[in-house]
């Protein structure tokens, strides 16, 4: 294995069993299907969808907080699964979407931080307290917030106790799902600024899961883009940014908001709502949705392509399908044959 590589998710699974309502029994919902990514030591991996689209799921798999249907995850080389949970919290640790539920309500800032440090009884309370003052540094926060309990703290602040109760251990990994989604807009740039300062003071590796594009865009090295389950591209974040490749990605991008008013809503080209992932369409998942769609795409699954660094899952570059693709042009994009010589 790489040394380079931190953490190899190899064709991950999760499958739940949902009711369909009374008296009609039950039904899998495949929230996670088959997802392959790898992390290399002090990067920034973004992962952005809809909602719904499995995210947060992964999230709790790379985590150690549910186990999976099939395929495996690798921590330098070892399997997760073969890690005790108390090991594994060590090197790799959450930062949750809202810090008011994630911190207990009953307990000091003091307590709420140096939480890991007693759970792995490291040092005594003297010197749980002296890290603690350290972390809360660290962060930017006065160390007169030590006896408060969160609820008489601002929404950044509770998320910089968050922030410095996940760093606390050093642990090698961050797990960020949606960590500013909850903040007031003027907090998040702060909160983004400090993630940033942490991860070159530290050297943590952050995994950053976000249906915030321009967060991604900041923050994020390379970017992966998931829908139904499945990573249906993923490349540099430049690059991905600059020239997505797959539709679903280019329909991302086209339906983020502007501030300037001059340019009104967003016209994101779709030809129909996100469907159940209780009913996954056949072939290419997105094809009903898809103003690209042709014969191949409602029937036959797209295989992950390499293209340069980054990889997309669509029919459209496939070099089998690619002559007989329709010439359907998505507002700023090139079509495939205009694109043909990069492809090849």
């Amino acid at each position: 294995m790489n040394s380079d590589i931190l953490l190899d998710v190899d064709d991950v699974a999760r499958t739940y069993s949902v009711s369909k309502g009374l008296f009609r029994g039950r039904v899998p919902l495949r929230a996670v299907r088959g997802v392959s990514l790898t992390l290399q030591r002090g990067e920034v991996l973004g992962i952005v969808g809809e909602s719904g689209c499995g995210k947060s799921t992964l999230a709790r798999l790379l985590l150690g907080l549910e186990d999976t249907s099939s395929g495996r995850i690798l921590l330098d080389g070892e399997p997760i699964s073969s890690i005790s949970r108390l090991r594994l919290t060590r090197r790799i640790q959450p930062v949750f979407q809202d810090p008011f539920s994630s911190l207990n309500p009953r307990k000091t800032v003091a307590a709420l931080i140096s939480l890991p440090l007693r759970a792995h009884k490291i040092g005594t309370p003297r010197e749980q307290l002296r890290k603690v003052e350290e972390m809360v540094d660290l962060v930017g926060l006065p160390r007169r917030i030590l006896d408060s309990p969160p609820n008489q703290l601002s929404g950044g602040q509770r998320q910089r106790v968050a922030i410095a109760r996940a760093l606390i251990m050093r642990p090698d990994i961050v797990v960020c799902d949606e960590p500013t989604s909850a903040l007031d807009v003027s907090v998040q740039a702060q909160v983004l600024n400090l993630l940033q300062d942490l991860r070159e003071q530290l050297n943590v590796t952050y995994v950053l899961i976000s249906h915030n594009l321009a967060v991604v865009e900041y923050m994020a090295k390379r970017v992966a883009v998931m829908y139904l389950g499945r990573i249906v591209e993923e490349n540099e974040t430049a690059a991905l940014f600059a020239e997505p490749r797959h539709p679903y990605t280019r329909m991302l991008l086209d339906s983020v908001l502007t501030a300037d008013p001059d340019l009104g809503l967003p016209d994101a080209p779709i030809e129909s709502s996100y469907p159940s992932p209780t009913a996954i369409p056949g072939g290419c998942s997105f094809h009903p949705r898809c103003v690209r769609a042709f014969a191949p795409c409602g029937t036959v699954p797209p295989s992950p392509l390499r293209l340069g660094v980054g990889s997309v899952e669509c029919h459209l570059y496939a070099d089998s399908v690619e002559q007989s693709a329709p010439s359907v042009r998505l507002p700023g994009e090139t079509t495939v044959n205009d694109r043909e010589g990069s492809l090849s």
